[in-house]
């Protein structure tokens, strides 16, 4: 013990001071610690121009004590660095007495405690570099400790780093504050701001981790600092985590920037945005996100606002990264609740985009850009350019303007695309809102590039008008397309521009250009109005599209614009290009209005048509307005077959049918006063079976549309049918082009009126074919009940039609129709005379012939194929066996009205060239005229 006596003195002192034994300089600068009272006061060190410059062996700060550093006039920055070989621990308070910026290096590593607090009037950047480098090329370096010579009175532009790169950990719950518009940064290697708080209201925060010996920009600009990062820089990784806070929110609004291989917020958050009083030229600062492998966000989120009561424009979240994923309700957000403009959101991940999931109060994962409240102001866009886009489990993209402003759009580039609302999952972009009855503007668009687009589970697209404002549109380019199924919430898949019930505007259009698309399982795509605007146009340009099936909830799978009940206005067109389309199983193409409104028109353009199983395309009117056109242009063939029979209900509220049977309609239902559509079919085949239709028909007190078929051949085969019907009111017409016709199996041509025995004439059916064949019990009528009959006419080459097929053009109660068949005009009194209809038999004449009856041996009646005359014995060819002569066969005495003529053996023979009767009612084959025969007399062979 008495061998450290003399030690007493020095241990005492520790004792008594000990943060003397935390912050230590090395003199190499000059540097003095000074303690008062709780604090530690920092002066001395090297001045050279307006920089001051200070180097400790150990740099930390205890909890409760502060070390605050002087700020001799004219000074600016403060450049302070560790030499020793240790990390330096803040749990205190580091302070400057004055407005110079601080800057704090320890390459070992900085890690801020719960405790830790900043007491500075300028900016502050602590960082794990290893020199501060400067405009005329020197360093302020941790590797030149004694060398003050290479201090300079120039600008710092750069960070060092070298091979040793030590991390930085923020946990301070105070929070890290610079005063309002300055800059915070924190460089280094992995930067983790764990529970604690970064704060530079309406300033900087700039985050960057760095691994290795690289060189970074450094601007400095007054209070003002600002990083340069290569994208050649070989990065750390950034974490927020439990809690954790960068905020630069505040009535200017500021930036934050993060440079990080991997972005990792667990329950952390990056906030900027505009709180305050401000004007409406005010534009806060974007988030920037540099990660070139991931940005995770879990529970966290990145926020951009403009806060109520508050007035400026807010800024973009920018993110460029590898991967990003955000799941368990994190989020994106630029939002304007007070008077100004929400910020966009943009995102460029090389690899993959996901959302996914909803938190524990179900908010879902999003990215959002939204003016609501009382705001005024437009919303930004959101655009997104990935490898691959997920949006699942409630995942949600959403553009708003829910109070006085626009939507912003909605623009997506990936190379597949997948939204599943397993949990309903979506993308939305929404104009005004019905509970503000002030609001207005403009719905926002879509626009979609991408290989694979699926949207499946409940998942949608929305481009919607809430109050008074259009709708937008949705464009989507896709080499496949599928919309599939119903969500666990029994809402349908689905693409939609609308015009929503409270909402005055019009719906924007559909627009699908893709190699494939199929709407499946009660999945649906439409351009509606359910408010006082019109319903857009669904336009479909494909290879394929196939509509296909019902869902459990009894949704048929549709493509649609429509004008729903209390909505005014007219409905658009669906118009559909592709090489061949697909109709199947209870699936619908429809244009309804259900309204005064015009009903939009359908326009189908393609190779091959198949409508099946109770599919149908379909234009209605349940109102008074007129329901819309059809027109068909199918270049090779038509298939329309079979009914709907599965055991799922079809829900007529959602799709007005035509019944169950497949077909095409143009129609208005029983309770309609409105007209019906037309329809106009092009083709090539046509072939209607197993119950199926094409029908123009008012089954209210309207007329029923013109039905217009021209097409090369038309086949209607088990109760198929092509109908102009009309419950109550005129019949409509049918006009037919055809080169080959044909009705089988109770298959009809009707355009019959009054068929629930009501008045109403019956239409007019006029075909052209060359060739008519009607079998089975196949009709083609223009009937009517009360009213007139109809015209039919037909003209055709040639007729074909069984005894139980009728053409018929009655009426019970009025006067019958016409019917007027027209074929060729063929000229054949000169070439046939009239004949008996008592017909000979054959075998009769022959066996009556003198030659039969003279000697069957002698003669032979031949009859021959294609192989021509049998062999004559009398042919002069080399026989086994000898010819005779033929034998005469006598004398044949024909007794002439004036000369006897008579034949005898040697006398000429001359061809025969009349058939006449004798009178025993005999045919016989003669040479002599007529007026040479005496009828009377018998002929007999001799």
């Amino acid at each position: 013990m008495k061998a450290y006596l003399h030690l007493l003195p020095l241990m005492l002192l520790a004792l008594a001071n000990p943060v003397n034994a935390q912050t230590v300089p090395d003199s190499s600068v000059g540097t003095i610690v000074a303690p008062s009272g709780i604090n530690d006061i920092i002066n001395g060190g090297a001045i050279h121009g307006n920089n001051l410059f200070h180097s400790f062996s150990e740099f930390n700060i205890d909890a409760v004590r502060g070390v605050y550093f002087t700020n001799p006039t004219d000074i600016t920055n403060i450049f302070t660095r560790v030499t020793g070989a240790n990390p330096t621990n803040i749990n205190g308070t580091l302070g400057v007495l004055g407005n110079a910026n601080l800057f704090l290096m320890n390459p070992n590593g900085i890690v801020f405690g719960t405790g830790a607090k900043l007491d500075v009037k300028g900016s502050f950047l602590g960082t794990t570099a290893s020199s501060i480098n400067f405009t005329d090329g020197k360093q302020f370096s941790v590797g030149t400790p004694q060398n003050t010579s290479l201090l300079t009175v120039s600008v710092p532009v750069g960070l060092g780093f070298g091979s040793k790169v030590g991390g930085i950990v923020n946990r301070s719950t105070v929070g890290l504050t610079v005063p309002n518009n300055r800059s915070l940064l924190l460089v280094g290697g992995d930067i983790s701001l764990e529970g604690g708080k970064l704060q530079a209201f309406g300033g900087r925060i700039e985050l960057a981790g760095l691994t290795s010996q690289f060189d970074l920009g450094l601007k400095v600009d007054g209070s003002n600092l600002q990083l340069s990062v290569p994208n050649t820089a070989q990065k750390a990784n950034v974490s927020l985590s439990n809690g954790a806070l960068a905020s630069v929110i505040a009535p200017k609004g500021g930036t934050i920037v993060v440079n990080a291989q991997n972005l990792n917020l667990t329950q952390g958050v990056l906030q900027g945005g505009i709180s305050g009083a401000g004007s409406s030229s005010l534009q806060a600062g974007n988030i920037e996100i540099n990660a070139p492998g991931t940005v995770n966000l879990n529970t966290g989120g990145i926020s951009n606002p403009v806060t109520a009561g508050s007035t400026g424009n807010t800024g973009n979240i920018n993110i460029n990264t590898g991967s990003l994923s955000l799941t368990n309700g994190s989020y994106l957000s630029t939002v304007s609740r007070g008077n100004g403009n929400a910020g966009s959101i943009n995102i460029n991940a090389t690899n993959a985009v996901s959302f996914d999931g909803v938190d524990k109060i179900g908010n879902p994962s999003l990215a959002s850009t939204v003016v609501i409240g009382s705001a005024v102001g437009n919303a930004g866009n959101i655009n997104i350019t990935t490898g691959s886009l997920s949006v699942t489990n409630g995942g949600f993209l959403s553009v708003a303007s829910l109070t006085r402003g626009n939507s912003g759009n909605i623009d997506i580039k990936a190379n597949s695309i997948l939204f599943d609302g397993f949990t309903p999952s979506g993308s939305a972009s929404f104009a005004s809102t019905a509970k503000n009855p002030g609001g207005a503007g403009n719905a926002g668009n879509f626009n979609i590039s991408t290989d694979s687009l699926s949207l499946r589970n409940g998942a949608y697209f929305s481009a919607s008008t809430l109050a008074t404002g259009n709708a937008g549109d949705v464009n989507i380019k896709a080499n496949t397309v599928n919309i599939d199924g119903v969500g666990k919430n029994g809402y349908s898949t689905f693409i939609s521009s609308a015009v929503t019930e409270t909402a005055q505007g019009n719906a924007g259009n559909v627009n699908i250009t893709s190699d494939s698309v199929s709407v499946t399982n009660g999945a649906f795509v439409s351009a509606s109005t359910l408010g006082k605007g019109n319903a857009g146009n669904v336009n479909i340009n494909a290879n394929t599209v196939t509509l296909d099936g019902v869902a459990s909830n009894g949704t048929p799978s549709f493509v649609t614009s429509a004008v729903n009940p209390k909505a005014t206005g007219n409905g658009g067109e669906v118009n559909v290009s592709a090489s061949v389309l697909s109709i199947t199983n209870g699936a619908r193409i429809t244009t309804i209005t259900a309204q005064q409104g015009k009903g939009g028109n359908i326009n189908v353009n393609a190779d091959t048509l198949n409508v099946l199983g109770g599919g149908q395309i379909l234009s209605t009117s349940a109102s008074s307005g007129r329901a819309g056109d059809i027109t068909l242009n199918i270049a090779d063939s038509i298939n329309l077959a079979g009914s709907y029979t599965n055991s799922k209900p079809i829900d007529e509220n959602v799709a007005i049918t035509a019944g169950l049977n497949s077909g095409i309609f143009a129609n208005t239902l029983k309770y309609a006063t409105g007209q019906g559509g037309d329809l106009r079919i092009n083709g090539g085949q046509l072939f209607i079976s197993d119950n199926a239709q094409v029908s123009v028909s008012n089954q209210g007190t309207g007329k029923a549309g013109e039905l217009l078929i021209n097409v090369q051949n038309l086949q209607l085969n088990t109760k198929g049918s092509v109908t102009a019907t009309s419950a109550n009111g005129q019949g409509g017409n049918i006009r037919l082009q055809a080169q080959n016709l044909q009705l089988l199996g109770n298959s009809q041509i009707s355009a019959t009126a009054g068929t629930e025995n009501k008045p109403g004439d019956g239409g007019n059916i006029t075909i052209n074919a060359d060739t008519i064949v009607q079998l089975a019990n196949s009709d083609i009528t223009a009937n009517a009940f009360e009213g007139n009959g109809g015209r039919i006419d037909i003209n055709t080459q040639g007729i074909f039609r069984s005894l139980d097929s009728d053409i018929q053009a009655s009426s019970q109660l009025g006067i019958d129709g016409v019917v007027n068949i027209t074929t060729p005009d063929i000229k054949q009194d000169n070439s046939l005379a009239p004949q008996s209809s008592e017909f000979v038999n054959a075998e009769q004449v022959i066996a009556s012939s003198c030659i039969a009856r003279r000697n069957v041996n002698q003669g032979s009646f031949v009859i021959t194929g294609t192989g021509g005359l049998q062999d004559s014995p009398s042919d002069n060819f080399d026989l086994d066996y000898a010819v005779i002569s033929v034998r005469a066969i006598g004398k044949l005495a024909i007794q002439p009205s004036n000369t006897n003529v008579a034949w005898s053996r040697g006398a000429e023979i001359r061809e025969a060239t009349q058939l006449i009767t004798t009178e025993d009612g005999r045919l016989l084959l003669t040479a002599y005229p007529k007026g040479q025969i005496n009828s009377t007399q018998d002929l007999t062979c001799s």
